[in-house]
């Protein structure tokens, strides 16, 4: 008897071995397409000086203005920030005798920025929302008791910066 359970045992090891039944099913999902927004602001002075002026006296000022675009699927926020300073001669400097009014005349007249024009590092110029457009205007002022002989004849360049950030 102890025989015949082993030979059992055997064939039902062969037989529990041999089975080997998988089911499978693969699901495929048809190409998912992915792709990126668009995003770009325009300034209308682009390569161009906002303010140019010359013969500029103590106590006087001068003014520019630009407007902003924002075009594509996003909303930006925008920054505007000193892309450096040039003045000749160096000392003394002219941008430490003028002064830096930055306003979003959208609307009405909003002050982003007032100081010495040397001391301007950034200003936020808000969000704006995709197709909208938005003015600005620049006004520098010769500090009337600022002026000393070394800045006759002097000049100073500012860059100005705008760096859109999509939302």
């Amino acid at each position: 008897m102890a025989l015949l359970t082993v030979a059992v045992i055997m064939l039902l090891s062969t037989t529990i071995g041999a089975s080997d039944a998988r089911f499978t099913r693969v699901s495929v999902n048809p190409g998912s397409a992915f792709s990126a927004g668009t995003f770009s602001v325009t300034n209308s002075k682009s390569g161009a000086a906002v303010i140019t002026t010359s013969g500029l006296m103590p106590g006087g000022t001068a003014n520019g203005t630009l407007t902003l675009t924002t075009q594509g699927n996003y909303t930006a926020a925008v920054t505007l920030t000193n892309g450096g300073i040039t003045d000749t001669p160096s000392s003394p400097a002219l941008s430490g005798a003028l002064t830096l009014l930055v306003e979003d005349i959208t609307g009405s007249a909003q002050t982003l920025w007032s100081g010495t024009m040397s001391t301007f590092s950034s200003v936020s110029l808000g969000t704006i929302a995709t197709g909208a457009t938005r003015t600005y205007r620049f006004t520098i002022t010769f500090v009337a008791g600022s002026a000393v002989a070394g800045l006759q004849n002097a000049s100073t360049t500012l860059t100005l910066k705008f760096t859109g950030v999509a939302q």
